[in-house]
Protein backbone atom coordinates (compact mmCIF):
# COMPACT_ATOMS: atom_id res chain seq x y z
CA UNK A 1 0.00 0.00 0.00
CA UNK A 2 2.79 2.39 0.87
CA UNK A 3 4.47 1.87 -2.51
CA UNK A 4 1.20 2.48 -4.33
CA UNK A 5 0.64 5.72 -2.48
CA UNK A 6 4.18 6.88 -3.05
CA UNK A 7 3.68 6.18 -6.75
CA UNK A 8 0.59 8.42 -6.54
CA UNK A 9 -1.83 5.54 -7.07
CA UNK A 10 -4.03 5.75 -3.98
CA UNK A 11 -6.83 3.93 -5.77
CA UNK A 12 -4.55 0.90 -6.12
CA UNK A 13 -3.65 1.15 -2.43
CA UNK A 14 -7.36 0.97 -1.63
CA UNK A 15 -7.61 -2.15 -3.81
CA UNK A 16 -4.80 -3.75 -1.82
CA UNK A 17 -6.53 -2.75 1.40
CA UNK A 18 -9.77 -4.33 0.22
CA UNK A 19 -7.92 -7.46 -0.81
CA UNK A 20 -6.30 -7.66 2.61
CA UNK A 21 -9.71 -7.53 4.24
CA UNK A 22 -11.17 -10.11 1.83
CA UNK A 23 -8.46 -12.59 2.73
CA UNK A 24 -9.53 -12.36 6.35
CA UNK A 25 -6.41 -10.63 7.61
CA UNK A 26 -6.91 -8.05 10.33
CA UNK A 27 -6.07 -4.46 9.66
CA UNK A 28 -4.10 -3.08 12.61
CA UNK A 29 -2.78 0.38 13.45
CA UNK A 30 0.21 -0.03 11.13
CA UNK A 31 -1.96 -0.95 8.16
CA UNK A 32 -4.43 1.85 8.77
CA UNK A 33 -1.77 4.47 9.46
CA UNK A 34 0.01 3.49 6.24
CA UNK A 35 -3.24 3.84 4.32
CA UNK A 36 -4.03 7.20 5.96
CA UNK A 37 -0.55 8.51 5.24
CA UNK A 38 -0.81 7.49 1.61
CA UNK A 39 -4.26 8.98 1.14
CA UNK A 40 -3.17 12.27 2.69
CA UNK A 41 0.07 12.31 0.72
CA UNK A 42 -1.92 12.14 -2.51
CA UNK A 43 -4.33 14.83 -1.26
CA UNK A 44 -7.26 12.53 -0.54
CA UNK A 45 -7.79 13.87 2.99
CA UNK A 46 -11.58 13.55 2.80
CA UNK A 47 -11.21 9.84 2.06
CA UNK A 48 -8.68 9.55 4.90
CA UNK A 49 -11.19 11.20 7.23
CA UNK A 50 -13.78 8.60 6.26
CA UNK A 51 -11.30 5.81 6.97
CA UNK A 52 -10.37 7.39 10.31
CA UNK A 53 -13.88 8.00 11.59
CA UNK A 54 -15.83 5.19 9.92
CA UNK A 55 -13.76 2.27 8.65
CA UNK A 56 -11.30 1.96 11.51
CA UNK A 57 -13.98 1.66 14.22
CA UNK A 58 -16.11 -0.62 11.98
CA UNK A 59 -13.17 -2.98 11.66
CA UNK A 60 -12.36 -2.93 15.37
CA UNK A 61 -9.31 -0.68 15.21
CA UNK A 62 -9.32 2.33 17.51
CA UNK A 63 -7.67 5.38 15.91
CA UNK A 64 -4.63 6.58 17.80
CA UNK A 65 -2.92 9.97 17.97
CA UNK A 66 -0.72 9.10 14.97
CA UNK A 67 -3.79 8.42 12.83
CA UNK A 68 -5.40 11.70 13.87
CA UNK A 69 -2.16 13.64 13.33
CA UNK A 70 -1.83 12.19 9.84
CA UNK A 71 -5.31 13.28 8.80
CA UNK A 72 -5.08 16.69 10.48
CA UNK A 73 -1.78 17.34 8.70
CA UNK A 74 -3.23 16.03 5.43
CA UNK A 75 -6.04 18.58 5.49
CA UNK A 76 -3.61 21.38 6.29
CA UNK A 77 -1.42 20.32 3.34
CA UNK A 78 -4.48 20.72 1.13
CA UNK A 79 -4.95 24.26 2.43
CA UNK A 80 -8.03 23.48 4.50
CA UNK A 81 -8.30 24.87 8.01
CA UNK A 82 -11.86 24.24 9.19
CA UNK A 83 -12.03 20.44 8.98
CA UNK A 84 -8.68 19.76 10.63
CA UNK A 85 -9.43 22.20 13.45
CA UNK A 86 -12.77 20.49 14.05
CA UNK A 87 -11.03 17.12 14.00
CA UNK A 88 -8.34 18.40 16.37
CA UNK A 89 -10.95 19.69 18.82
CA UNK A 90 -12.89 16.42 18.57
CA UNK A 91 -9.92 14.24 19.48
CA UNK A 92 -10.54 14.48 23.21
CA UNK A 93 -14.16 13.36 22.73
CA UNK A 94 -12.75 10.19 21.17
CA UNK A 95 -10.37 9.73 24.13
CA UNK A 96 -7.34 10.55 21.95
CA UNK A 97 -5.14 13.18 23.53
CA UNK A 98 -3.30 15.54 21.18
CA UNK A 99 0.47 15.49 21.51
CA UNK A 100 3.21 17.96 20.65
CA UNK A 101 3.08 16.89 16.98
CA UNK A 102 -0.65 17.66 16.85
CA UNK A 103 -0.23 21.07 18.43
CA UNK A 104 2.77 21.92 16.25
CA UNK A 105 0.86 21.04 13.10
CA UNK A 106 -2.21 23.04 14.14
CA UNK A 107 -0.26 26.10 15.27
CA UNK A 108 1.94 26.07 12.16
CA UNK A 109 -1.06 25.81 9.83
CA UNK A 110 -2.97 28.54 11.65
CA UNK A 111 0.03 30.85 11.43
CA UNK A 112 0.40 30.16 7.71
CA UNK A 113 -3.32 30.92 7.29
CA UNK A 114 -2.70 34.22 9.11
CA UNK A 115 -5.03 33.20 11.92
CA UNK A 116 -2.61 34.36 14.58
CA UNK A 117 -5.31 34.86 17.22
CA UNK A 118 -6.42 31.23 16.89
CA UNK A 119 -2.81 30.04 16.90
CA UNK A 120 -2.16 31.98 20.08
CA UNK A 121 -5.20 30.40 21.76
CA UNK A 122 -3.92 26.92 20.91
CA UNK A 123 -0.43 27.82 22.09
CA UNK A 124 -1.82 29.03 25.41
CA UNK A 125 -3.89 25.84 25.71
CA UNK A 126 -0.73 23.81 25.11
CA UNK A 127 1.06 25.74 27.87
CA UNK A 128 -1.70 24.78 30.30
CA UNK A 129 -1.37 21.06 29.56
Amino acid sequence: MDCCCRARCPDLALVFFGRLLKTGLEADQVVFNTLLKGLCHTKWADEALDVLLQRMPELGCTPDVVAYNTVVHGFFREGQVGKPCDLFHGMAQQAVMPNVVTYSSVIDALCKARAMDKAEVELQHLALC
